[in-house]
């Protein structure tokens, strides 16, 4: 079933093109549920953003309260580390759904 663009004298609401709906060149509940998905992965990653820069400040902490300590040290560079890590990991896990989401929109806008 091809989208067609619709006539541009009838008054359609700004929500509807956004988020789908009879007419919409989105179409349909899929509109909705990429809208859905996109605020629920917005929330999650930003969340986990967070997290992971807030260990990032406490393993910096850690590293300036430890002094002489190797034991202090050698903890704060592990939550260092792990911070970066998982700052590494959602910007790969951020980059393979942009990427999955675009073919996927391609395909359905396109076929």
């Amino acid at each position: 079933m091809a989208n067609t663009i619709p006539d541009p004298g009838s008054a359609i609401p700004i929500q509807q093109l956004f988020y789908g709906g009879a007419g919409a060149v989105t179409g349909g509940v899929g509109g909705v549920l990429n809208t859905v998905w996109g605020h629920v992965l917005a929330v999650v990653f930003g969340i986990l953003g967070g997290l992971a820069v807030l260990m990032l400040f406490y393993g910096g902490i850690q590293y300036i309260t430890a002094g002489a300590s190797p034991d202090g040290t050698k903890k704060a560079r592990q939550t260092i580390t792990n911070a970066v890590t998982g700052i590494i990991i959602l910007t790969a896990a951020y980059a393979i759904l942009a990427v999955i989401y675009g073919i996927a929109n391609f395909f359905a806008t396109n076929l």
